[in-house]
C-alpha cells in the first residue's frame, strides 16, 4: 500500500494506526540478504544488498506497511488472510536455515518455512526458499488452495513494472502461466534488469503456481480469493489507487484428505539470469562459497573506510557460516577445518595490506 497514492484512506484510518502496538520484527541477514518477519502480524518482507562494499539494503517489497504483502490459505468455503485469520494461533521461530511461521487452528496447521539459498552464479545468498506445509487437522476431507500477493513498487517509477521470459514491459492486468519458458517474473528497479524483486516459479524442487496475475494493488487485495483479469485495464484504480502494481501467485484448491499434507515451495529474491535448482541448494554451511567471496578480489575504486567495510562483511559471512557448524551435532571433519583455516589466513593477509 503506498501512502502518496492513497492519502485519503490514510487519513481516515491514522487514528486506529497511531494506537496500533509497534511492530516486532525479527530481523536476520545472511549474505546479501534480509529476511524481516513481522510477529505481530504474521507477515514477512525481504531486502537485498545491492553493493557488498555497503551497509545499505533495498527493501524489494514494499515495506511501509507490513501488512500489504501476505499470504491467504482457502479452507473449503473459508478465505484466510493469515496474520488476520481469527482463529488461528501464531508462532515466530528462528531456524538454523532461516526462520518460520506457525499458524494452527482445530482444523488446520499451516507452516511457512524461510530458508536462505543462492542462485547459480552467486557466491553468497541472494534469494529465499519459502517452503509452505498445509496440514488437514480436521476429520474430514477439505478443499485447500493458496494465494501470495506480493505488493511490489520498484517497478513503479519506471512504468515497467514487471517483467517476465517473452514479456519486456508489464503495464496492463495480465495473466501468466509458470512453466519452462516463464520461469520467473520480476519487478525490476530498472531498465538494465539487475536489481529488482524476483520470484523464481518454476525450477528443480519449485512448485509451479496455477497462474500469476498482474493488476492494481486494491483490485487484488479486495478480492479475497479468485480474480479476473481485464487486459484493457492498467494498475490504476482512480481516485485512490495510482500507478501501483501488485502480483497474485496462485496454487488452486486441491482436496486434502484428514492428516493429509500439501507442500508448495517458491524462492523471492532479486534479478538472476539462471535457474535455481533447490535441489542442489546446500541446507548446511556453504564453505566453498564463503571462500570465493573471502578471495574474491577487492572491489576497485573504494576508499579506505569503503575497502575496511567490505572486509568486515566478508568476515561477517564467514562467522555465520561458522556458526552454524558449532550448532550441528555433525563431527567437523579435517578437510572443513581445513577450508575455515584457509579462510582466516586469507582475510588476515588482506586486512594486513589494508593496515599499510
Amino acid at each position: 500500500m503506498k501512502p502518496r497514492h492513497r492519502v485519503l484512506v490514510y487519513l481516515l484510518v491514522i487514528g486506529c494506526l497511531t494506537a496500533a502496538p509497534p511492530a516486532i520484527a525479527l530481523e536476520i541477514t545472511e549474505g546479501r540478504v534480509k529476511l524481516v518477519l513481522d510477529e505481530t502480524v504474521g507477515r514477512f518482507g525481504i531486502q537485498f544488498r545491492e553493493d557488498l562494499s555497503s551497509g545499505r539494503f533495498v527493501s524489494l517489497l514494499f515495506d511501509q506497511d507490513p501488512r500489504t504483502s501476505y499470504l491467504t490459505v482457502v479452507e473449503g468455503n473459508r478465505v484466510h488472510r493469515m496474520g488476520d485469520a481469527t482463529g488461528f494461533r501464531l508462532e515466530t521461530t528462528r531456524t538454523d536455515a532461516g526462520a518460520r511461521f506457525e499458524w494452527r487452528s482445530p482444523t488446520l496447521e499451516v507452516i511457512q518455512e524461510f530458508r536462505f539459498v543462492r542462485s547459480p552464479a552467486a557466491s553468497v545468498t541472494d534469494a529465499i526458499a519459502v517452503e509452505l506445509t498445509i496440514r488437514n487437522t480436521s476429520q474430514r476431507p477439505v478443499a485447500v488452495g493458496a494465494r501470495y500477493l506480493f505488493d511490489t513498487h520498484l517497478g513503479e517509477p519506471s512504468n515497467i513494472h514487471f517483467t517476465a521470459p517473452g514479456f519486456e514491459r508489464i503495464n496492463r492486468e495480465t495473466e501468466l502461466s509458470a512453466d519452462s519458458t516463464i520461469w520467473y517474473w520480476r519487478s525490476p528497479a530498472r531498465a538494465s534488469g539487475d536489481l529488482g524483486f524476483q520470484n523464481y516459479v518454476f525450477g528443480p524442487g519449485i512448485t509451479p503456481p496455477d497462474r500469476i496475475v498482474f493488476a492494481n494493488w486494491k483490485r487484488l487485495h479486495d478480492q479475497p480469493w479468485d480474480f479476473t483479469v481485464n487486459p484493457s485495464r492498467n494498475f490504476n484504480l482512480l481516485p485512490y489507487s495510482v500507478n501501483d502494481s501488485a502480483a497474485a501467485v496462485y496454487y488452486d484448491v486441491s482436496v486434502l484428505n484428514p492428516s493429509d499434507v500439501r507442500e508448495i515451495v517458491t524462492v523471492l529474491g532479486n534479478s538472476a539470469t539462471e535457474m535455481i535448482a533447490l535441489t542442489d541448494q546446500p541446507h548446511g554451511p556453504n564453505l566453498e562459497a564463503v571462500l570465493r567471496t573471502i578471495g574474491a578480489a577487492r572491489t576497485p575504486g573504494l576508499s579506505r573506510s569503503d575497502a575496511a567495510r567490505e572486509e568486515l562483511l566478508r568476515t561477517d559471512e564467514l562467522l555465520r557460516q561458522i556458526d552454524i557448524l558449532l550448532a550441528s551435532d555433525d563431527e567437523l571433519s579435517d578437510s572443513v577445518i581445513d577450508v575455515i583455516q584457509a579462510a582466516v589466513e586469507q582475510l588476515e593477509r588482506r586486512s594486513s595490506e589494508l593496515a599499510r
